[in-house]
């Protein structure tokens, strides 16, 4: 995690999720990510908190395009959500 912290800048020094901690990544091509919801179980005792998820294109063929909220978004390589 200490090259992905160096690499984000800001994330260096600040405190880990104490549930998901730090989380990275890699979708190998023919690979989709399921829709979903990021949220803490119930009864965790986290479930006022937040957390932040960060998507950073490294590689993507345009059919690829994520969908937030039913929504296509128009990102390209390089971009982020």
């Amino acid at each position: 995690y200490i090259r992905l912290e160096a690499a984000v800048h800001g994330l260096a020094g600040l405190q880990r999720d104490k549930t998901l901690g730090r989380v990275c990544s890699y979708i190998e091509p023919g690979g989709f990510i399921h829709e979903h919801t990021d949220r803490y179980r119930d009864g965790s005792g986290l479930e006022d908190c937040g957390h932040l998820r960060a998507n950073i294109v490294v590689q993507m063929d345009t059919a690829g395009r994520p969908i937030v909220a039913g929504e296509t978004l128009q990102v390209a390589e390089r971009d982020a959500w």
